[in-house]
């Protein structure tokens, strides 16, 4: 019991230590990872926003090269004069000028496979293979389909093959066009023009104004529609240019992030894991504990050994008193501050008692200094150590003494034994008129003579 009561204070004072060592720690290092994953979300969220705006200005401006080779063209004055007469493959000159318009147009770098002129009034339809019969017939259908489109310039895809076309009619915005030229970009076309960063902060693609996919990494889904996936349906009912939002794909929680072009219609997609993203933050998570995990060893070393020397004079103090023997009870379970207490107030109360004692004895001490001091049995250098005890002020100009002694009973209602007993209320009427005279410099110390019936007093 005793080791418990000995070791309850310290424990307790390494709990408080340990505890205002390690809550600021752990609550520390809980913000520090929070708002590290946080600001690595953000990071990746920006630059997935970043790569899609890169992504949009590189394609679109392939685009707007290939619309405005394909608008010089078509507003040259060989195009537009051939749009109103009949051609045959006999108009050796005007073909050859037309292929030579088409040829400076239909470049390796742009990813242009085919170019074609088509005259909505004269029906004919002149391309690099050749002209009408010779220049792909089976392709007719396809620019019919085009012609009756209400827009004047836009970009789509084939029903059937992964390829661009670019449609554009003239007169521009005419509500009955006299022709069009058609330009076919390659299937891998989005592929060069896109550079290959799906995977590293999340999987994009883009998508036509239909919601078809143009461009992907798998090279399968091309031309697939993504009208019905939930995970879009936001991008679909939003007339927002661009934005982020979460979402659910597979089970798994992603972040979208999109811009929808004003030029073309189409829209640039992007979904990021955020387990990816997450496992960048569970190296910071590591990191972070590994930090707080060292400072948490720090915190215990300086508390124990804080503790230990801090618990130390209490230690003396509670060694010391608990040698003392007391009526406590020693059973009852308590800390050491408490067993501190208790001594100490059972040491007060003691002290108080015998206080008292001295006090009640004060008188016979007095006397028996006096006699003491008349038989001279007393030091001088203990003379004056004795005064300071009963309060006798020292040095004094003079000192006398005042002999009372009852010289005979003869006659009187006293007897011979009634002698102590009167030298006692002599004594007394003396220190009253002392009390009375409090203010007078004569200090009265009876004692009672050994040889003769008197008392004496000590005056300075």
């Amino acid at each position: 019991m005793m080791r418990f009561r000995s070791s309850s204070y310290l424990l307790k004072l390494m709990l408080f230590s340990i505890l205002v060592g390690t809550i600021p720690v752990i609550l520390l290092g809980t913000f520090a990872y929070y708002n590290s994953s946080r600001a690595v979300q953000d990071k990746v969220n920006e630059s997935n926003k970043q790569l899609l705006q890169q992504m949009q200005m590189r394609v679109e401006q392939t685009l707007r090269t290939i619309d405005n080779s394909a608008t010089q063209l078509l507003q040259s004055p060989v195009v537009t004069g051939a749009f109103d007469q009949p051609l045959t493959n006999h108009d050796f000159e005007l073909v050859h000028e037309l292929y030579k318009g088409i040829s400076l147009i239909q470049t390796y770098e742009l990813g242009i496979k085919d170019v074609y002129l088509y005259s909505l009034d004269k029906k004919w339809i002149v391309s690099g293979e050749g002209v009408n019969e010779y220049s792909s017939p089976e392709f007719r259908p396809q620019l019919e389909q085009f012609s009756r489109g209400e827009a004047g310039s836009f970009w789509t895809t084939g029903p059937d093959d992964l390829r661009i076309y670019f449609v554009k009619k003239y007169p521009f915005n005419a509500v009955n066009p006299k022709g069009m030229i058609c330009v076919v970009l390659s299937s891998n076309v989005m592929k060069d023009m896109v550079p290959d960063q799906n995977g590293k902060l999340g999987n994009t693609f883009i998508l036509d104004r239909h919601f078809q996919i143009i461009d992907h990494r798998d090279r399968t889904q091309l031309g697939g529609s993504m009208a019905g996936q939930p995970f879009l349906q936001p991008l679909l009912d939003t007339e927002q240019a661009f934005g982020q939002y979460a979402a659910e794909l597979n089970g798994e929680k992603v972040t979208v992030t999109y811009r929808k072009s004003s030029y073309n219609g189409w829209s640039y997609v992007s979904v990021a894991s955020n387990e990816q993203v997450n496992e960048q933050n569970k190296i910071i998570g590591w990191i972070t504990l590994l930090a707080c995990m060292a400072i948490l060893l720090v915190t215990l070393i300086l508390a124990w050994f804080g503790s230990k020397r801090m618990y130390s004079p209490i230690q003396s103090i509670y060694t010391a008193l608990t040698s003392i023997p007391s009526s406590i009870d020693e059973g009852k379970p308590s800390g050491e501050l408490q067993v501190i207490g208790e001594r100490v107030d059972y040491l007060i109360k003691n002290q108080s008692l015998i206080m008292n004692e001295l006090k009640g004895q004060q008188v016979q001490l007095k006397e028996f200094f006096m006699h003491k001091l008349f038989d001279g049995t007393i030091h001088p250098a203990d003379f004056e150590a004795k005064l300071s005890l009963y309060d006798v002020e020292q040095p004094w100009p003079a000192m006398c003494v005042l002999a009372v002694q009852i010289d005979t009973l003869k006659d009187t209602r006293f007897e011979e034994t009634d002698r102590d007993l009167l030298m006692f209320a002599i004594n007394n009427m003396v220190r009253r008129k002392k009390e009375r005279h409090s203010r007078s410099r004569c200090s009265p110390w009876p004692t009672k003579s050994k040889k003769r019936s008197s008392n004496t007093w000590i005056s300075k």
